[in-house]
């Protein structure tokens, strides 16, 4: 029952960001990628984080880079918790 509360915010998170980005404003969007991870990290979920933390990332990459380059670090971090390498490795290259 619990794992249905989770999919319902994700998708309410991923509606408002869709919102966020057809106006424009992705540093907005950004934050609610970034803010959604933290929440599927703490809730135990970092596979999805690691992917939220990544898009976050690219959103914000050309307005704030040392800010995507720290949210990288934890899509990686949250990557190898999940035992996803590649996307680890993916994660690393895109950063560099």
């Amino acid at each position: 029952a619990f794992h249905e509360f989770v999919s319902e915010a994700t998708n309410c998170y991923l509606c408002a960001i869709t919102i966020y980005l057809q106006h424009g404003r992705f540093g907005l969007a950004s934050t609610l990628y970034a803010e959604m991870a933290s929440h599927l990290l703490t809730l135990g979920q970092p596979g999805d984080a690691g992917v939220y933390f990544e898009k976050a990332a690219q959103l914000i990459e050309q307005q704030a880079p040392n800010v995507a380059a720290g949210m990288i670090q934890q899509s990686v971090q949250c990557r190898v918790a999940s035992e996803d390498y590649s996307g680890a490795i993916e994660a690393l290259s895109w950063l560099l």
